[in-house]
């Protein structure tokens, strides 16, 4: 039922499962929406890399798997988990690039912490709803790579750190 109602999801596994063949080739260089495939490697739109060193096959009882060497040892890929790991990696642009921005739109506040995609920041007293609706308007901005993407925000203010 999920793969049905999600097909996007899941071809987009698949087009994962093709990235992770691709990269196992030294010629491999090309761009797939905001990211570059190359050999062992996914180029992110900020120019920093995932990385995949001695990504390889090997077979297994049912057919094979990929392996990559990671400071843990081998570590196993596979569509889903380079699905996660890029979506996490330009999530982390993103969030980041809006810490940027409220730190320039936001001269009396700091930006004292984010937990995956929350900025939380320390400032005035005076009239935090306006502070509240600049960030939100910072969150609510796609990125200059993915232009369309929708993205919205929501928060509050409190006197201490709360959910």
């Amino acid at each position: 039922t999920y793969r049905t109602k999600n097909n996007s999801i899941v071809h987009y596994w698949k087009a994962c499962d093709q990235f992770i063949k691709d990269m196992t080739n030294p010629e491999t260089d090309y761009m797939y929406g905001p990211i570059r495939i190359m050999y062992q490697r996914i180029l992110l739109p900020n120019g920093m890399a995932l990385t995949y060193p001695h990504l390889h096959q090997e077979p297994t009882q049912n057919g094979f798997q990929w392996l990559y060497a990671s400071r843990n040892g081998w570590t196993s890929l596979y569509g889903g988990k380079l699905t996660e790991n890029i979506i996490q990696a330009l999530a982390r642009i993103v969030i980041c690039d809006h810490m940027t921005a409220a730190d320039i739109q936001l001269p009396t506040c700091d930006v004292v912490l984010n937990v995956h995609d929350e900025i939380i920041l320390v400032g005035p007293d005076e009239n935090p709803k306006a502070i509240d609706t600049v960030l939100e308007n910072i969150m609510s901005t796609p990125p200059s790579w993915l232009p369309n993407t929708p993205i919205t925000s929501e928060g509050g203010w409190d006197t201490c750190y709360s959910k």
